[in-house]
């Protein structure tokens, strides 16, 4: 079984009179990496911010096909997508610093997902933050965790 399995995947804007994303045919199986690739402008994000039920108001979503772990995806509420993206999967877009509080800490950024998708009890995130930045690489994880993002530019 495949973990995501689309069939012509259309997203429009109607407000913007905008179809975004026309008849993607999509399957993704366990363990596999895909990469979308496209011209500027040619649905790349709204496609894979679909994928994790991220569109956005106002968007309209359809879909032949739209399973992800054998579930149809287009029933799904906000509460299923929330449980998803908290522990199935994840979306860093091109510009990941640009997605971050600049007035916030990169530890309390980290640890906010924690808690929204209930990922981690309250006394073992600060712990957690850490073994995240530290699998992802970053250097001194108890020093980054509590530097603000543009603090991180360039280290």
């Amino acid at each position: 079984m495949s973990l995501v399995e689309i069939e012509d995947l259309r997203v429009a804007f109607p407000r913007a009179g905008v179809e975004a994303v026309r008849g993607v045919n999509l399957s993704i199986a366990e363990g596999e990496c895909v990469a979308i690739v496209g011209e500027s402008g040619s649905g790349k994000s709204v496609t894979a911010r679909t994928l994790v039920g991220l569109t956005g108001q106002g968007a309209t979503v359809t879909a032949g096909r739209f399973d992800i772990r054998g579930r149809d995806a287009r029933r799904f509420g906000p509460r299923d997508w929330r449980r998803l993206r908290g522990r199935f999967a994840g979306l860093v877009l091109q510009d990941a610093l640009v997605s971050l509080d600049p007035l916030r800490t990169v530890g309390a950024e980290i640890a906010e997902v924690l808690a929204a998708h209930d990922v981690v009890p309250r006394a073992g995130r600060t712990e957690r933050v850490l073994e995240l930045l530290d699998a992802v690489g970053v250097p001194e994880p108890e020093l980054r965790a509590g530097q603000y993002p543009h603090q991180l530019s360039g280290e």
